[in-house]
């Protein structure tokens, strides 16, 4: 409902002392207002959750993509998906999973010849900054993020099984942030007989999600880099907006 119309007051016939008491009054139920008006222009998804409880997590973007049945050996990609969850105001976590055709077990999982592998693109260039590889370590999964310039773990994240056929990845975005990224499966055992070794050679069963490109990401799904300089930005609007109402209450305007 629009309020009603006033004529502005003239301020300047009120003593200066009486003018300063009001104005400090009036400050920080003014501050709180243009906080609020700002944050909600300039990211209306985390100014609504600001409202929320610590455990109201809910789920601000998912992205879902298909594979054909078209690799041999029990890593045949059939569906990879993606999942931002804002905890609160400020922090995300972001989670991949990728499930296959046929069930597999964690010991499958070895690390270099039988293994999932995420390619994160991190600035959004060309090419990937980070890989993510999912182990088994004596029956426990773990994810390990690691340089794609260096090959050095930079870090561990949790990794957990939804199902016999899928893994799933979660972790804070400053870690699992990405512009876009790719799922990857290899699959090579002796003794297999279409992903073991023919005529002497190792033949290595690989399958690929998207088969060419990227799985481009949202906004809320990019590194806190990016959403640092949002967070400056906006910063600087809130103390620019009550400077000016600073300047137009002392002219006897109101906002």
């Amino acid at each position: 409902m629009r309020s009603p119309h006033r004529t502005p007051r003239r301020l300047n016939r009120l003593p200066v002392r009486r003018l300063a008491r009001r104005l400090a009054t009036r400050s920080a139920a003014r501050t709180a207002a243009l906080v609020a008006l700002s944050a909600t222009l300039a990211t209306p998804a985390v100014a609504s959750a600001a409202t929320t409880g610590p455990d109201d997590r809910r789920p601000v973007i998912t992205g879902v993509a298909t594979d054909p049945d078209d690799v041999n050996g029990p890593l045949d990609i059939q569906r990879v998906r993606d999942r931002v969850v804002q905890v609160d105001r400020t922090h995300y976590l972001v989670s991949y999973r990728v499930r296959s055709y046929t069930p597999f077990a964690n010991a499958t999982l070895d690390g270099t010849s039988r293994n999932f592998d995420l390619e994160l693109d991190r600035d959004g260039e060309a090419g990937s900054e980070r890989t993510v590889m999912v182990l088994d370590d004596a029956g426990v999964l773990t994810a390990q993020i690691i340089s794609t310039a260096t090959r050095q773990v930079l870090a561990t994240v949790s990794a957990s099984r939804p199902n016999d056929r899928a893994l799933e990845i979660t972790g804070p975005r400053r870690l699992l942030g990405a512009h876009s990224y790719f799922w990857a499966s290899n699959y090579h055992a002796d003794g297999s007989a279409l992903c073991g070794t023919q005529d002497g050679v190792p033949i290595t069963c690989q399958d690929s999600v998207p088969d060419d490109g990227w799985l481009r990401l949202d906004r809320p799904a990019w590194p806190d880099t990016d959403d640092r300089q949002a967070e400056w930005s906006r910063t600087g609007s809130e103390a620019r907006l009550e400077r000016i109402a600073l300047l137009l209450e002392s002219r006897g305007l109101y906002i």
